[in-house]
């Protein structure tokens, strides 16, 4: 009888081995799924945070090559007013600078990354910065008002007047004051940008290489014909103002 309940004892551990090993078998299986599924799921979201950051920082800085280039023309405009200011015949010479700044009055901003990103919950759900969110939505907003308060006024001058004509429409704009909105405006929307950069810790190789693939080389090449346009209009204008002139007398 003893012997009988001792056999019942090494099957009863048999068994409760089995079923331990099972057991500890289906918690490994389980841990394995749901902890490779985690660590793709967290790879991802991580991309997609490093993503919709790059997007965010190539957008500003497509913005500020737009701005930097703005604010050189309006103050080749400036220089250009106060030497005609000092010598009359500068107005001649160089009027192809007005022809320049004329093409400011075509200028947009691409705003399809700030609306993704001012309008999308899941900005705040991916990010999961509440300072960079904070402060991306205000270079957006500083994007804004520099439209607002210097690109469309300047535009309404430039149309209006039509600075390129005479001595008189030339001076009838203030080019030293759009110049300086314009540098301050430049100036902030760059320390905003780097206050970005710093605050997620993105190494400026990696938003170049970033910028290096959105930008092919049929890009980088293109050349925008509307300011030659311009400039071939406005010859044949003083060309023909010459003849209109002539028999006029």
């Amino acid at each position: 009888m003893k012997q009988d309940l001792t056999e019942k004892q090494i099957e009863r551990r048999r068994i409760i081995k089995g079923f331990l090993l099972m057991l500890l078998a289906t918690t490994i299986s389980i841990i394995l799924t749901f902890g490779t599924s985690s660590v793709i799921e967290h790879h991802k979201k991580e991309k997609a945070k490093r993503d919709m950051l790059l997007m965010v920082l190539y957008d500003f800085d497509r913005t500020i090559d737009q701005i930097s280039d703005a604010d050189s023309l309006l103050r080749r405009a400036s220089l250009y007013q106060q030497q005609v200011a000092l010598n009359p015949e500068a107005f001649k010479t160089q009027k192809h600078i007005l022809i320049d700044v004329l093409s400011l009055s075509q200028m947009e901003f691409i705003e399809t990354t700030e609306k993704i990103f001012s309008s999308n919950i899941e900005t705040f759900n991916t990010l999961g910065n509440v300072n960079f969110i904070a402060t991306a939505s205000y270079f957006y907003l500083i994007r804004q008002k520099y439209k607002k308060e210097v690109l469309d006024p300047l535009t309404v001058d430039l149309m209006s007047n039509a600075t390129f004509m005479n001595e008189k429409a030339l001076f009838s704009v203030d080019f030293p004051s759009y110049a300086m909105m314009s540098s301050a405006f430049l100036s902030e929307l760059r320390f905003i940008r780097d206050k970005c950069v710093d605050m997620m810790g993105i190494p400026q190789k990696t938003i170049e290489k970033f910028r290096a693939r959105l930008h092919s080389p049929k890009d980088s090449n293109y050349n925008d014909p509307s300011i030659d346009l311009a400039r071939e209009m406005q010859e044949a204008e003083d060309i023909i103002d010459k003849g209109r002139a002539r028999t006029s007398q």
